[in-house]
């Protein structure tokens, strides 16, 4: 028996909605596109995350580490969309990918992943962290993840 939302017909979720019965919503995928062919960097954050402080915050470390415009690419992610790991590895191989305020799992992976270390999996190397807008409030976490930045950046 099939318990995934998308598996089953759109009459079956209305009737589970009546009766009351839980079942797993898998959020729709986005598809991406990117900007140019060189980007060997993407950064992805919840779009909720995006603000005029946290877009100051996150183009100062990507200037730190000595990135151009032209070499990144940030992918928000709408509140009931996620992306996948794989889409993003296989949009540019060796690429760098830095999850602000998501975990593996909201990227569809199966590992565990420390806050602020470079997890290298397949031809893609992740930093995770905690949001743009944590980091704002909390200073002191920056330090790791300038670490983390220069480890993946080296």
């Amino acid at each position: 028996m099939c318990y995934f939302r998308t598996c089953i017909q759109s009459s079956t979720i209305l009737v589970l909605d009546q009766i009351n019965i839980q079942y797993y919503s898998i959020p729709e995928s986005m598809n991406i596109e990117i900007d140019n062919d060189s980007i060997q960097t993407f950064v992805v954050l919840p779009e909720s995350d995006w603000t005029d402080q946290t877009k100051d915050l996150l183009l100062k470390m990507l200037k730190a580490v000595k990135l151009e415009d032209s070499q990144f690419q940030i992918i928000q992610i709408p509140e009931a969309s996620s992306v996948k790991s794989e889409t993003l590895i296989h949009l540019s191989s060796g690429c760098k990918i830095l999850a602000f305020g998501l975990t593996p799992t909201d990227l569809h992976m199966n590992i565990r992943a420390a806050l602020y270390e470079m997890t290298p999996l397949e031809q893609a190397s992740f930093v995770f962290s905690d949001s743009l807008s944590t980091l704002i409030q909390k200073p002191g976490l920056k330090k790791p993840l300038w670490t983390a930045l220069q480890t993946l950046f080296s």
